[in-house]
């Protein structure tokens, strides 16, 4: 029982003991390392969880699971390992309170964007980095409107907050735990006029 760490070659879960795995793939020198957790539930049945690239997050897992089973509580599994991003928006994007937004039409083309750069992922494997790495990616991406001028600041501004409000309705739902916006979400700055938009 314990952290467990997946072979990219054979997809065999391996002990973080091990150093390579029965492949022979050098486990210790791989640094893309998929980390999964492994403990036996109330009902003593064996069971394994995919945490994803964070190996802190698996930490933090393992310990939340021991512990509900030491307090003999449900261990249930966190919505953020099983609900993929591109979900979230179609739920979002449901609710009778965001159908009723003058701003739909925009929610629809700003959550276009995020799907685009997060809609396979799980909650879980959206972090701060990657939010980031879609900010600066749009920022140099031509303009839908005018291609030969690149996305302006304040688009990606409007991108941002609707990712962040996403996230904010799922926490208050119960539909994730986290949410990576609010610890990457900082307004982008025109060079042009040194305000934000």
């Amino acid at each position: 029982m314990g952290l467990l760490v997946e072979c990219p070659e054979c997809k065999k879960r391996n002990s973080t003991k091990v150093k390579a795995c029965k492949c022979g793939f050098a486990l210790a020198k791989f640094s893309g390392r998929v980390w999964w957790i492994e403990y036996y539930d109330q009902d003593k049945r064996l069971r394994r969880e995919r945490i994803g690239p964070n190996k802190a997050a698996a930490e933090q897992r393992y310990r939340e699971v021991m512990s509900a089973r030491t307090e003999g509580r449900y261990i249930k599994k966190s919505p953020d390992a099983i609900t993929l991003f591109k979900d979230l928006v179609q739920w979002y994007l449901d609710l009778p309170e965001v159908k009723a937004k003058r701003s739909y039409n925009k929610d629809i083309m700003h959550t276009k964007r995020l799907i685009a750069s997060f809609g396979d992922r799980l909650l879980k494997d959206i972090n701060p980095a990657m939010v980031e790495a879609h900010k600066q990616n749009r920022l140099a991406d031509p303009s839908g409107r005018t291609p030969q001028f690149l996305t302006k600041p304040a688009t990606v501004n409007r991108e941002l907050a609707c990712l962040k409000t996403i996230f904010n309705k799922a926490l208050r739902n119960g539909k994730a735990e986290y949410n990576p916006a609010l610890d990457s979400f900082s307004t982008v700055v025109s060079p042009d006029i040194g305000i934000s938009h």
